[in-house]
């Protein structure tokens, strides 16, 4: 009975990558909605009422990360990643608090928790900097890619022809994706 246990973990990998897939195409929606993420991220098809877009999108990033031929280098790096930016949150929410403190927050935790998870947060990035430094430079890299692709994308004033461009991109992904931009996406029946 020793193959059951890998035949387990086999469907439950793949039904966390489907719940994963499922989310985060959302997420990407609601992203591009708020002008986060490309315009062509926030349409539905047309017939399904789903973020196609966004889950093509997730699909070429899935295919990028599988073609890697090192799946430690790949941990490694989306761990570094993840750690620098949840550092980067930890020190936001500590300054916040000392900068904006009449600022409205629904969930209100005492000082300590953020500044110890900054701490702990600090202390993995420092030390896998320290350990492995080619992955550590790739992720900040990756991470300040993504930092720069939004400061252009959420650039309020870009030239004439840079938004000619966006716009005859979305027009071309409406097209082959028989996709539309939801009016309001309050009112759009996602049953």
């Amino acid at each position: 009975m020793a193959w059951v246990m890998p035949v387990l973990i086999a469907i439950s990998v793949c039904g966390t990558m489907n719940g994963c897939a499922l989310s985060m195409s959302r997420l990407f929606f609601v992203g591009a909605q708020n002008k986060q993420f490309p315009t062509f991220m926030s349409m539905i098809d047309m017939k399904r009422m789903t973020p196609s877009p966004s889950l093509l999108v997730i699909l070429l990033l899935t295919m990028l990360y599988v073609s890697s031929k090192d799946i430690f280098f790949l941990i490694e790096m989306e761990g570094f990643g993840f750690a620098s930016v949840l550092t980067m949150v930890f020190a936001g929410q500590v300054y916040l608090r000392y900068k904006e403190p009449s600022i409205p927050r629904p969930i209100r935790v005492h000082i300590a928790l953020p500044i110890s998870l900054f701490l702990i947060s600090l202390g993995i990035v420092i030390l896998t900097f320290y350990q492995k430094p080619k992955e550590s430079f790739m992720a900040l890299g990756l991470v300040a890619i993504g930092l720069f692709l939004y400061f252009i994308g959420t650039w309020k004033q870009k030239p004439k022809e840079i938004t000619d461009k966006i716009n005859s991109f979305n027009i071309l992904i409406q097209k082959l994706l028989i996709v539309i931009p939801p009016d309001n996406a309050d009112e759009v029946d996602w049953e």
